[in-house]
């Protein structure tokens, strides 16, 4: 289960994230953008021995620079701001679904369109997210974006 992920994970970087200026730590893409990092994570979900078919999830998150990360990470670890790509971008599936037959070619591509897509939309609303982190009450607010 794990191998198939980590090859995903190398795949989407080799091929859509690293030439547009992500960095990879595992299954984790960071890329700056001058005020803030950005963060991908692929998540794996829970299996069971001898499953066949597995899920992961797709984590969105934000590090502003200037600002300590004590108490404030939820989901992601070491991050202000984190939610779930589905909410973020119209169309992500909540849990993306695999097994060992399935193309990591073709599931990194259809997930690099997603990922560019979040990376957009959190770029077009870095300033409220920003306002929201600086002035939540609980560490999971999730930010409602535009559709």
């Amino acid at each position: 289960m794990r191998k198939w992920l980590d090859e995903l994970a190398s795949v989407l970087h080799r091929n859509y994230l690293k030439p547009i200026g992500f960095k990879k730590n595992a299954r984790t893409f960071t890329r700056d953008q001058g005020e803030y990092l950005e963060r991908i994570n692929l998540q794996s979900g829970w299996s069971a021995p001898g499953m066949k078919k597995w899920t992961y999830y797709v984590n969105v998150g934000v590090v502003f620079k200037g600002i300590p990360l004590a108490g404030m990470s939820f989901g992601q670890p070491n991050v202000h701001w984190s939610q779930r790509i589905e909410t973020i971008v119209g169309g992500a599936y909540k849990i993306r679904r695999y097994s060992e037959e399935k193309d990591t070619d073709r599931e990194a591509t259809e997930l690099a369109g997603y990922v560019i897509a979040a990376s957009e939309n959190v770029q077009k609303e870095i300033v409220n997210i920003r306002k929201l982190v600086v002035h939540r009450k609980k560490p999971w607010a999730e930010y409602q974006f535009p559709r």
